[in-house]
Formats: structure tokens, sequence, C-alpha cells
């Protein structure tokens, strides 16, 4: 059995153009070495976060394929904690979860291209990640994919859309979901609102799968 790594990767991965792959393995082979070569000061900074033994049996996971320590290892290098900060290799490992259907790693890929952070900006990327993320139920994609149709970013401008999407963002608790969903309702007529929920019910129904507008 796969042992839990420390608390501190566990609170990380809860919060939040690719190499080619021959090119993506030297740059990681490049990167452990960076590791390694950090000043002493900055090698006990890192070291406070997490042990050497416990980023080496993350590493080793991650590379075995399992998409939370491959999030995780993703984060903390956007996030340079306990590894140099590298965007690079943040966008490599949390490609590798979001393509497994890690739903953080979609919403954080996606969000990745809307704003162009290591990534080259791409707003139809950006709303194709988010959209599969919220077809697995992730509230925050589910609450910017609502925005998205809200402004046309990305996706044809579709206030039904933006509705059903905001509401069942909403139905989780998301706040900017709710926001999104009291905005896009004033724009719609009481016919709309009507369609928009009955529609937004069905989608749950089916488990944000096949959603239609």
């Amino acid at each position: 059995m796969r042992r839990l790594l420390f608390p501190a990767l566990l609170l990380l991965a809860s919060a939040y153009a690719l190499p080619e792959a021959a090119q993506a393995q030297e740059n990681i082979a490049t990167e452990e070495l960076a590791d390694m070569a950090l000043p002493p000061s900055e090698l006990a900074k890192a070291r406070e976060f997490i042990s050497a033994e416990d980023l080496a049996v993350l590493r080793q996971s991650a590379r075995e394929g399992w998409s939370f320590d491959q999030y995780t290892l993703g984060l903390m290098y956007a996030e340079g904690k306990g590894v140099p900060q590298s965007d690079t290799q943040a966008v490599y490992w949390i490609r590798l979860a979001a393509e497994q259907d890690n739903s953080h790693a979609q919403t954080n890929l996606g969000l990745r291209y809307m704003v162009g952070e290591g990534v080259p900006q791409d707003y139809a990327q950006g709303a194709r990640w988010l959209r599969l993320a919220a077809e697995w139920g992730n509230q925050e994609a589910q609450s910017r994919l609502g925005l998205l149709y809200l402004e046309g970013q990305g996706v044809p401008k579709n206030y039904v859309a933006s509705y059903i999407w905001a509401d069942l963002a909403a139905a989780q608790g998301d706040e900017f979901g709710l926001k999104i969903k009291e905005t896009v309702a004033e724009l719609l007529t009481p016919v709309e609102r009507y369609r928009a929920r009955r529609l937004s019910e069905e989608c749950y129904r089916q488990d944000y799968r096949n959603c239609t507008y």
C-alpha cells in the first residue's frame, strides 16, 4: 500500500505549450539536478516543506502514473515549494494528471490557458479543459465555464449555458457560481430562466454529462 505523503502536500494539492516527450524527460532530469544544486539556505527552506525522502517517493509515484501525485508535484513546481519554481515542469506534471481525468488538474490547466500562464494563451483550449473538469463535477470549473459562456470567451456566448453551469456550481456552494447565476438571471427572460432551470436539473441528473443548452 502506498503511504500517504506529508500533510503540507495534501493542503497544497487541495488548494488549487508542453515540450515533446523526449525534451520533457530531459527537462525533468535537469530539474532534478537543479534540486540538488540549491544553495544551502534555499535547500534548508525546501526541506522544511518536504524531506528529500518524501520528494523521492513523490517523484516515483508521479512517474508511475498516480494522478494525485502528478498534480501535487506540478503545484510544487508552480509555487516553488520544495523544488525550484518552473512553469515548464508545472505544466508537464499538471497536464499528465489532467489527461488522467484529475478534475483539479484539468481546472488548473484550463485556467492557465485562459491567462497564458506557462502555456500560450488559448481561450478555446481553456474552455475545453474546464468543460472536462466541469463534467466531473468540479464546482470551480463549472463556475468558470459559466463565466466563459457569459462573456463568450473560448465558447459562443450563451446565457442559458452560462446559467446552467453557474447554477450547478452554486448548488455545490460555490460563491462565484452564485454571483454568475444572479448576473445571468437578470439577462434572461422569464421563459428562458424557466428553461435554464429545467436544463440545469436535467444536467445534474445526468451527472453533468451530455448537458444540452
